[in-house]
């Protein structure tokens, strides 16, 4: 995982590197971090899924956001993905115990490198992408897909909603510098507010 160790300084810098005591780039847990990006290419690459699932964490608790979200039923539905079985049977939505902002980011860029679609599962509104002073984990993954180049739009069945698609012509240059660079960026100042938009609406 030599790619994420060298963009060790600026997940320190941001606060990102250390969630809940433990350190992502720290055996084991920067293996786990390899392991679902692993699995994600591996999925994607072999047309076990059509596309990966980002959105909001929904439970169903009072004072959660409005709107679809992921939620049990979306996972039981379209399955999930995590770090036990790289390429096998695996689904589209990130669920692991082993959660943390590097992990988020080695599922991101193993869809990005795949050129997999991502189909949103949640409104693209402030209460799902920003409380201050940050994004949150939907902002971040749509700050980053925005910055590889990929385009808002209508799923083919309108069942699917929106998606962010990647055009053939477009190399995305994704890596982890840039993944938390980007974040970095987009959480400044009022920056985050080009990642809102009605459902359909275009990036600027």
């Amino acid at each position: 995982m030599d790619a994420a160790m060298e963009a060790r300084g600026v997940y320190d810098d941001a606060g990102t590197a250390v969630i809940d005591g433990r350190d992502s780039f720290e055996t084991p847990w920067v293996d786990v971090a390899w392991w679902v990006y692993d699995s994600t290419l591996r999925a994607c690459r072999s047309n076990a899924i059509e596309g990966l699932i980002a959105g909001g964490l929904r439970s169903g608790r009072p004072g959660e956001p409005g709107g679809a979200g992921i939620d049990d039923i979306l996972r039981e539905n379209l399955k999930t993905i995590d770090e036990r079985i790289p390429g096998v049977d695996q689904g589209a939505i990130l669920h692991t115990r082993n959660w943390s902002i590097l992990v988020n980011d080695s599922w991101l860029l193993g869809g990005v490198h795949s050129r997999a679609p991502f189909y949103l599962a949640s409104e693209r509104r402030q209460d799902n992408l920003y409380l201050a002073p940050k994004l949150k984990v939907f902002g971040r993954e749509l700050a980053n897909l925005r910055s590889f180049g990929y385009q808002i739009v209508m799923g083919a069945q309108e069942v699917t909603g929106e998606a962010a698609v990647l055009p053939d012509t477009t190399d995305p240059k994704a890596d982890f510098v840039r993944c938390q660079s980007n974040a970095t960026e987009y959480q400044t100042g009022e920056n985050w507010r080009v990642l809102e938009g009605r459902i359909g609406q275009p990036w600027d």
